[in-house]
C-alpha cells in the first residue's frame, strides 16, 4: 500500500511539471483542450444546420537524461445544432504504469452581434481520475470550466478559466491568395502557478501545411495535409529544455481533425409554383 501511494505521488507531482503549459504542438488543439467555447468554424450557423467537429491527438514525450516515456492522448467531439454546440472530450496521460484520465462534457451557445462580430460562451464539467495498473482507481476529482470565443472578421479571441488556472489566446487568418494563407496563434496560460506564453504559425499552400513555433526554451516544426471531405493530419515534433535539469525533452505528435457542416436531410423545404 505504501508503494502505491508513493507512485501516485510521483505522477501527481511529475505530470503538472511536464504538462503545466502548452499541451500540444498545434495550438488549435491546445485551445480545444483548454477552452470549452473553442470551435475552428468562425461562422455562426442558423436553424437547420448540423455540424460535426472531431479533434484527436496522440503523442510521446522523451527526455535525453532519463529513460522515461510519457504517452498523451486527447479526443474531442463537438456537435453543432444551429447555434448550439454540444461536446464530449477525454484526455489520457500514461507514465510508467501510472495513468491520469479526464472526461468532460461541454455546452455552448453562439450569439450574433452584427455582420462582422459574433461570440460563443460555453461551460464544461470534468471528472479527473488517476489510477495505477493493478491497484484500482484513486479518488476522483471534479472541476468546472467556463470559456468564451469572440470572432471579428478574420480574428478570433479566446479566454477560459477554471479551478486550476486561466488561459487566453488569439488567432488571425491571413489569405495571401486563393491557394495560400497564414494562420497565426498566440496562447498564454497560468496553470498551478506556472505561466507560459507560446505561439505558432501555419503556412498553408493548397492541401499542404507547414507548422513553425515555440515558447521559452522550446521550438517546434510540423507538416500537415488536408484530405478530401474535411479530413486533415498533422505530424509535428517539439524540442524543449527541462525545467529541473540541463537535459532536453523531445516529443512526436500526430494530430487528426475532421470538420463537416451541412444542412441535415430531415429539414425539408417545399417550393410551390402557382399555375394559371
Amino acid at each position: 500500500m505504501k508503494s502505491i501511494f508513493k507512485r501516485a505521488l510521483t505522477i501527481t507531482i511529475f505530470l503538472p511539471q511536464l504538462f503545466f503549459a502548452q499541451a500540444f504542438n498545434e495550438l488549435s488543439t491546445t485551445l480545444a483542450l483548454n477552452n470549452p467555447a473553442y470551435h475552428p468554424d468562425l461562422k455562426v450557423h442558423g436553424k437547420g444546420f448540423l455540424s460535426s467537429d472531431l479533434t484527436a491527438n496522440t503523442g510521446f514525450f522523451f527526455s535525453t537524461n532519463s529513460n522515461f516515456a510519457v504517452n498523451q492522448n486527447f479526443l474531442r467531439y463537438q456537435l453543432g445544432l444551429g447555434r448550439w454546440k454540444f461536446g464530449i472530450s477525454s484526455q489520457h496521460i500514461g507514465f510508467s504504469g501510472q495513468n491520469n484520465l479526464n472526461i468532460g462534457l461541454n455546452l455552448g451557445r453562439d450569439f450574433i452581434i452584427n455582420r462582422d462580430l459574433n461570440w460563443r460562451v460555453a461551460a464544461s464539467g470534468f471528472q479527473n481520475g488517476g489510477f495505477i495498473i493493478g491497484s484500482g482507481n484513486l479518488i476522483p476529482s471534479y472541476s468546472v470550466q467556463l470559456g468564451v470565443q469572440a470572432n471579428y472578421k478574420d480574428w478570433s479571441f479566446f479566454a477560459a478559466g477554471g479551478n486550476n488556472g486561466l488561459n487566453v489566446g488569439a488567432t488571425q487568418c491571413f489569405d495571401l491568395d486563393s491557394t495560400q494563407k497564414f494562420i497565426a496563434t498566440v496562447f498564454y496560460e497560468r496553470y498551478f502557478g506556472f505561466q507560459t506564453l507560446c505561439a505558432n504559425v501555419i503556412y498553408q499552400y493548397k492541401d499542404f501545411s507547414l507548422l513553425m513555433g515555440g515558447a521559452f526554451r522550446s521550438y517546434l516544426m510540423g507538416v500537415g495535409y488536408q484530405f478530401e471531405n474535411g479530413h486533415a493530419l498533422m505530424l509535428s515534433s517539439k524540442w524543449q529544455g527541462n525545467l529541473l535539469s540541463n537535459g532536453k525533452q523531445l516529443n512526436l505528435q500526430l494530430g487528426y481533425h475532421f470538420s463537416l457542416t451541412h444542412r441535415p436531410s430531415f429539414v425539408s423545404h417545399t417550393t410551390i409554383t402557382p399555375s394559371f
